[in-house]
């Protein structure tokens, strides 16, 4: 009995917590006092004990933040802080590219520099035509016993190195080395000066100045030293060779210069209205040797020594224009580009007078005359050209070459032999059919009537012969008239040069028979100043 009221109790009160839970579901939530808070927190307050917490420990978080920092948090992303995030971020970015361009290099074709290799690459295409005009030979106006203009000598096939009056230094005498020319003979004995190439091209890069007589070659030594040079630039990007079957000079050999020529006499017309010579002005002057593409390089080359800077004719500048001349050369060698070779030539007259000599440049070295060894050499590449060349010479060159060695025995012409240009024009007169006379008077005659008439198969409608007198007859009548003439004519081989290259004609030979007339200017009134 007392087990059965038992659970009957327990049943009872179970139901009133049940109905008690459900009147207190269905009230609304009375707010609990601070005693009820503390006795009984509840859900409520656990939620907002965590919260305070979390808040107090982001405040301190950011304490520590701001602290460690030394600046305030971030506000808010905005329009503005957006924008401020994109700058950050671009700065960041170029400090990664110049990271980059610092330890790894360049990462565009505009931001790197070419390396010598690739700018001696650039000029390469751009040196052909210098190196077929300088493969030519040219003869200043000397007929050449029916040369076909087609097919002109060649140089590289007659060329004989030249020779200074510099004396060999005496350590260098002692190694007993020296550096061959074209078409080199070795000797016993080694010789005491040194050669044009030699005098040209020194161990280190400097300035030279270059001076000889009228004739004595200068112009066609820069000329070959120029196809030399350009050659070796082509051939090294595998481009087809001007002398293939030329042997190149030990000196220019493997040499990686850009030669740079400037005819002088076609310079100084630009300097007209210039108060000064300045080195734009030869940079001006040398860009138009190339596309503009190439020639934008042309500081860099220079810069970096990688070209040969040859000025030819410092003699031919008009008088005025002299100061100006020197000043652009001055300016261009010894303060833009200290480190490219540079060259001038001059005759020896010339630059003997002040106003002709150069500021910062050394000593000339003067071109010797030829010796009876170059005179041979010569003469046997000219007649073995002429033979490959001219149906005419076949089989006759060695003896064409005997008999003119032979005259040259002669005293009356031994020592116009020792200058090139008369050697050339007594080779271009002596043929198997027309033997060169042994008196200097007749063959100046034949050299003036050979001149004439090249100039007059040159000129439409032109016929008959000149009416000139004998010059033989007409120079008896002369004081030194024969050194007379011998002077004028040493003045025809570049005045026709000049010329030539005044009318664009740089493939012709073409000499005008009023200059010619006017620079013999023959008469018994002439005297030999």
């Amino acid at each position: 009995m007392r087990d059965a009221a038992r659970s009957a109790a327990l049943l009872h009160a179970g139901s009133e917590n049940i109905a008690a839970r459900g009147r207190q579901a269905q009230e609304p939530a009375r707010p609990a006092t601070g005693l009820e808070r503390d006795q009984h927190p509840g859900p409520q307050a656990d939620t907002r004990s965590n919260q305070r917490h979390a808040a107090r420990e982001r405040q301190h978080q950011q304490h520590h933040l701001v602290k460690k920092s030394k600046r305030p948090p971030a506000p808010p992303p905005t329009v503005s802080n957006q924008v401020g995030r994109a700058n950050r971020s671009q700065i960041v970015g170029e400090m990664k590219a110049k990271v980059i361009k610092t330890y790894i290099g360049p990462t565009t074709p505009a931001e790197r520099k070419p390396t010598d290799t690739q700018l001696l690459a650039a000029f390469a295409d751009a040196l052909r035509p210098v190196a077929e005009q300088c493969a030519e030979l040219v003869t200043s106006g000397i007929e050449l016993g029916g040369c076909r203009e087609d097919e002109p000598l060649r140089l590289a096939h007659v060329y004989v190195n030249l020779d200074t009056t510099t004396p060999r230094p005496a350590a260098e005498r002692a190694r007993g080395k020296r550096a061959a020319g074209a078409l080199l003979i070795q000797k016993s004995e080694e010789p005491r000066n040194l050669s044009a190439l030699e005098a040209l091209l020194p161990a280190e890069p400097a300035r030279v100045v270059l001076v000889g007589e009228p004739g004595s070659g200068k112009s066609t030594f820069l000329q070959y030293v120029t196809l030399c040079l350009a050659d070796q630039v082509r051939t090294a990007q595998g481009l087809p060779s001007q002398i293939p079957d030329h042997d190149i000079p030990p000196l220019l050999r493997g040499r990686k210069l850009v030669p740079l020529r400037l005819l002088l006499r076609e310079f100084a017309p630009t300097l007209d209205r210039a108060k000064s010579g300045t080195t734009d002005h030869v940079l001006a002057a040398l860009r138009e040797q190339f596309p503009s593409e190439v020639a934008g390089h042309l500081p860099a080359l220079l810069k970096r020594g990688l070209a040969l800077v040859l000025f030819d004719g410092l003699d031919e500048v008009p008088q005025r224009l002299i100061p100006r001349v020197k000043e652009a050369i001055q300016h261009f060698a010894r303060t833009e580009y200290p480190d490219c070779r540079v060259a001038v030539t001059c005759r020896v007259a010339s630059y003997e007078r002040p106003e002709f000599v150069l500021e910062g440049f050394p000593r000339p070295h003067v071109i010797a005359a030829l010796s009876d060894l170059q005179q041979e050499q010569f003469v046997r590449a000219w007649y073995a050209e002429l033979e490959a060349r001219q149906k005419q010479f076949k089989d006759r060159g060695k003896d064409c070459g005997d008999s003119l060695l032979l005259a040259l025995k002669s005293e009356d012409l031994r020592e116009m032999a020792g200058n090139p240009f008369f050697l050339t024009a007594m080779a271009a007169l002596h043929r198997p059919d027309k033997p060169l006379p042994n008196v200097s008077a007749r063959l100046m005659d034949q050299l003036v009537q050979s001149v004439l008439e090249e100039s007059r198969k040159r000129r439409d409608g032109a016929a008959g012969k000149s009416a000139t007198p004998e010059l033989a007859t007409l120079l008896a009548g002369i004081d030194n008239g024969l050194d007379v003439l011998r002077r004028r004519l040493q003045l025809i081989a570049y005045e026709a040069r000049a010329q030539r290259h005044q009318r664009h004609e740089a493939a012709s030979r073409l000499v005008d028979e009023n200059l010619l007339r006017a620079k013999l200017a023959l008469s018994k009134n002439v005297t030999a100043a």
